[in-house]
């Protein structure tokens, strides 16, 4: 029998903690979530979703992230990782520039969403600020993917966590790396998709 592929991994360090936000990949049409505690090596696996993340931008302590997500359709989920479950959505925008955090600000074009929105029960909490001219100037500096990543979803990649060790990520498996010799730290592998249901904080702001 022909083994079944290694899983992808991507790793979004937060900026103002020790957490990193793991996006692993397989199979093609699955993507789970995986939030990893670098301080402690806890790994804790979220959600899964049938879909592909494109790009991913979150607040400086990964409380709150906002995905953009292709699947059937285009959209930008506002959560909680490591879960998938919505606070707030918007369908078919189609890119994921339109909207970003810097310094724990939500920045949007004023010309976004096109499309529909869908909100959560409860009040957001974050400030949003809009650019209203629609024009990408020196102070509007939305990125597409958060600052800090390590990819490894095309082949192995290497970088550094928030305490400065060097980290490696290859065929969906993270290793810190001392004096040359990789160690084990997770292996997004063992994992197949399966129902996870958010808990309450989740599932509100």
């Amino acid at each position: 029998m022909t083994p079944a592929p290694s899983a992808r991994i991507k790793g979004y360090f937060a900026k103002g903690a020790p957490v990193c936000v793991l996006v692993r990949r397989g199979p093609t049409r699955f993507s789970q979530m995986v939030l990893w505690h670098t301080d402690t090596d806890v790994f804790e696996p979220g959600q899964w979703i049938k879909g592909r993340v494109d790009h991913l931008t979150m607040t400086s302590d990964a409380r709150y992230a906002v995905i953009g997500i292709m699947g059937k359709t285009e959209h930008i989920t506002f959560c909680r990782p490591p879960y998938f479950t919505a606070l707030e959505v918007w369908v078919n925008a189609l890119c994921l520039s339109v909207v970003g955090f810097m310094e724990d600000r939500l920045y949007v074009d004023a010309g976004w969403p096109k499309g529909h929105k869908i909100y959560a029960g409860n009040p957001c909490p974050i400030e949003r600020v809009v650019n209203r001219d629609g024009r990408q100037t020196a102070d509007w500096q939305i990125r597409r993917d958060h600052d800090y990543v390590i990819d490894a979803t095309s082949g192995p990649a290497r970088g550094r966590d928030q305490q400065g060790r060097e980290i490696l990520m290859e065929e969906g498996r993270v290793y810190a790396v001392k004096d040359g010799e990789p160690r084990l730290l997770f292996d997004g592998n063992q994992y197949t998709f399966t129902e996870v249901a958010a808990p309450a904080w989740a599932r509100k702001w």
